[in-house]
């Protein structure tokens, strides 16, 4: 579970560890800024699934895809190319400032091997 106050951020990052997706869970969203921003997606939606970010984004979401948090909702991406070997760039992602507020996120990881040894819980 991670807390983020004014200011606070979570610089651009590919999740690994033979990670296959990310699913971010927003727990408390904040009154401003705070967005999930995707800064190598430009071009990456299908011209059929909208547009990069416009409108009330924070500087560090527009002009990307984006993702403007709201309690209880969920947002999943996949971290690993088709091969589920190969990182995929697209999914480098960041956490934008937090301008007004306090975000809460947890976060859970598909892994596409057992983790840490374990194929099941002990």
């Amino acid at each position: 579970v991670l807390r983020y106050g004014p200011t606070n951020k979570y610089g651009p990052h590919l999740d690994g560890l033979e990670r296959v997706a990310s699913v971010l869970i927003y727990l408390v969203a904040p009154e401003e800024g705070g967005e999930t921003a995707f800064p190598h997606s430009n071009g990456w939606l299908h011209p059929e699934m909208g547009e990069p970010t416009q409108g009330p984004f924070s500087e560090c979401a527009k002009g990307h895809v984006a993702y403007k948090p709201k309690r209880g909702d969920a947002l999943m991406f996949f971290d690993l190319k088709p091969d589920y070997q190969t990182p995929d760039d697209d999914s480098m992602h960041t956490g934008c400032p937090v301008v007004r507020g306090v975000k809460w996120n947890a976060v859970k990881w598909i892994h596409g091997k057992p983790f840490n040894g374990r194929s099941t819980p002990p």
